[in-house]
């Protein structure tokens, strides 16, 4: 069985961060007021697909630079 990687998600009510399967997150924030959110610093992104993919460290490193 390979690697399971895990995203955080914050909850938006309390502030608090929960590890979930990737999948498992891309359920739950499809569902509409689900309460939860990727974290803004974090190193995932939510696609107009809904799909979760790793943020370019690229184009992140520019942004701050600028």
């Amino acid at each position: 069985m390979g690697k399971t990687t895990m995203v955080s998600l914050v909850c938006i009510a309390t502030g608090t961060k929960t590890d979930f399967e990737v999948t498992h997150a891309e359920r739950i924030l499809a569902m509409r007021d689900s309460g939860w959110a990727l974290p803004e610093d974090g190193d995932y992104e939510l696609k107009e697909d809904g799909t979760i993919n790793r943020r370019d460290k690229k184009e992140s490193d520019r942004k701050g630079k600028e």
